[in-house]
């Protein structure tokens, strides 16, 4: 069984870092601040995630597929962010992850529209946006597409009003690492 090791942080003021060059050039993306930041945390975090799991950073061997999905020869990576938490992972297997805040107020046409999914409650409808959103990160597939819920295999949970979703098509075992000196 191959093992996706993941990190979750509450965001924070940016330590100061300096990213790769194929880094910062994605990030340029970003026109509002706050989102840049919160990306810019996440790719902080991936490499750190990197120098626990592999014993280096290797930020600086991440291509882009034209849907924009970051890329390693020799691993996977996925990574999410919403309002005050980031979330990333590396593998050896294609995976993905989502993080959404639930909140009171939804769309469910926005996830019934692509699939026949019976949303009963806030937390359903979460649940399948972040699943949903795993798959397309595997698949590198467009927002819109339709997808096969029953093709992967889903560890989702909730902590601190967050759903998250961990996904791929192989069993896994799940790992996290923590990344802060005094907890997460």
């Amino acid at each position: 069984m191959e093992k996706i090791y993941y990190s979750l942080r509450k965001f924070k003021d940016l330590d100061y870092v300096n990213l790769p060059s194929n880094i910062v050039s994605h990030l340029e993306k970003y026109h509002l601040k706050k989102q840049k930041d919160i990306s810019t945390y996440a790719w902080i975090s991936l490499g750190k995630l990197m120098e626990k799991v592999i014993g280096k950073n290797i930020l600086n061997q991440v291509f882009f597929s034209i849907n924009g999905k970051p890329l390693l020869k020799d691993f996977y990576v996925s990574m999410s962010h919403d309002e005050e938490y980031v979330l990333v992972s590396l593998s050896k297997i294609n995976h993905g992850v989502d993080i959404e805040k639930i909140k009171e107020d939804y769309n469910e046409k926005a996830i019934t529209k692509f699939n026949d999914i019976v949303i009963k409650n806030k937390e359903d409808f979460f649940l399948y946006w972040t699943r949903r959103e795993t798959i397309i990160k595997v698949e590198d597939i467009s927002l819109f597409s339709k997808v096969n819920y029953l093709d992967y295999n889903f560890n989702s949970f909730i902590e601190n009003d967050y759903m998250i979703s961990i996904g791929s098509k192989e069993e896994e075992e799940l790992i996290r690492v923590n990344l802060d000196e005094y907890g997460e």
